[in-house]
C-alpha cells in the first residue's frame, strides 16, 4: 500500500483552504480546528492517516460523494456530521460554503477506546454523509464551544469529550472488520444488500416490516439486522429512510406535485410524519427545501 497523505495536508488541498487548527494537541495526536466557514469544493480525496469528523454548524450545500463506486447525494444542513475514514480514498463536492469543525482523530486513540469492549477485534469506521447522530452531534457541539484546550480544567473536559465521541462512532458508525473471537458475525453478500434494496424499492409506499425483509433471505430477523449493518454500515430502518428520502427529493422537484402525494409515495401515511421524517434527514421542511430548489 502507497503511503497515506496527511490528513490535515489532505482536507486543505482538497478544500482549498486551510482548517484553522487550534495551536493545542490532545491525546494520541487528536487536533481540532476552530468553527470555520468550508468553501465550496470538489476534488479527489486520497487515503487519509487518520479519521476526519466534521460536524456542520450552518449553512445548507448539496453534497456528493463517491466511494467504493457508489455515488451519494445528500445536504449539508446544520445539525449533521459527515465522517471520513482513514485508509478510504473518495471523490467529494460542496456546492456552496458551510460552518463547520473539523476533529482529526488517529487510530491509537480509537484503539485505546474500542480495547475497552471489543478487546483486540479490529473494527472499521463507516464513511457517513451528512448523517444525523444527535448524541454524537451534542459532543461534537460541546468539544468545538470549548475552543482552545489552554488550562488544565478545560483540556480534560476536552479530553473526555473526544472518548466519548470515539465510543459514540465505534457503538453506532463502525462495523467489525474481521470475524468475532465467539459468535463470528458476518455481513450481507452484495446480492443480498441488492435484493433487499429492490424489495424495500418496490414497497416503499407500504409499511415495510423487518420480518418480511429478513424473509426475502429467509434469515432470522435477529441475524439479518446484524448482517445488514456490517454490510452496509446501516440498520435496515436507516437505509430504507434514505431509500424514502432520495426518492421525495426528487418528487419535491416536481412543482405540480402536492406534497401530501410525496408523503404518501414515499411511504408516510400522513403529512406531519413525513414533514418530520424529511426535516430530521434533511436539515429542512419539505416545503423549504421545494423553495429552494
Amino acid at each position: 500500500m502507497s503511503a497515506l497523505a496527511s490528513s490535515i495536508g489532505e482536507v486543505t488541498r482538497v478544500v482549498g483552504a486551510s482548517p484553522p487548527l487550534l495551536p493545542q494537541t490532545l491525546s494520541c495526536g487528536a487536533r481540532l480546528s476552530a468553527r470555520w466557514l468550508n468553501p465550496p469544493f470538489s476534488g479527489y480525496q486520497r487515503p487519509m492517516e487518520e479519521h476526519v469528523i466534521v460536524a456542520h454548524f450552518g449553512g445548507f450545500s448539496r453534497g456528493t460523494v463517491k466511494t467504493d463506486g457508489k455515488l451519494h447525494v445528500a445536504t449539508f444542513a446544520p445539525g449533521t456530521f459527515s465522517l471520513c475514514p482513514m485508509e478510504r480514498d473518495a471523490v467529494r463536492a460542496s456546492d456552496r460554503p458551510i460552518e463547520v469543525g473539523t476533529l482529526f482523530l488517529g487510530p491509537t486513540r480509537l484503539r485505546s477506546v474500542s480495547e475497552q469492549f471489543a478487546g483486540d477485534r479490529r473494527i472499521e469506521l463507516v464513511d457517513r454523509v451528512t448523517f444525523r447522530d444527535p448524541k454524537l452531534f451534542k459532543l461534537l457541539e460541546l468539544l468545538f464551544d470549548e475552543g482552545d484546550p489552554g488550562d488544565p480544567g478545560k483540556r480534560l473536559f476536552m479530553e473526555q469529550l473526544v472518548d466519548l465521541i470515539t465510543l459514540q462512532l465505534l457503538r453506532e458508525h463502525s462495523a467489525f472488520a474481521g470475524p468475532l473471537a465467539s459468535s463470528p458475525r458476518r455481513g450481507l453478500a452484495q446480492w443480498q444488500v441488492k435484493r433487499v434494496t429492490a424489495y424495500m424499492q418496490e414497497h416503499l409506499g407500504e409499511e415495510i416490516g423487518l420480518g418480511e425483509l429478513a424473509d426475502t433471505l429467509n434469515l432470522s430477523r435477529y441475524y439479518f439486522c446484524t448482517a445488514f449493518r456490517v454490510a452496509t454500515g446501516y440498520t435496515p430502518h436507516e437505509w430504507l429512510t434514505r431509500l424514502r428520502m432520495d426518492l421525495s427529493r426528487k418528487l419535491l422537484a416536481d412543482p405540480a406535485m402536492r406534497i401530501t402525494d410525496v408523503a404518501l409515495v414515499a411511504g408516510y401515511q400522513t403529512p406531519s410524519a413525513f414533514a418530520a421524517a424529511f426535516r430530521k434527514h434533511v436539515g429542512a421542511s419539505p416545503t423549504e427545501y421545494r423553495r429552494r430548489l
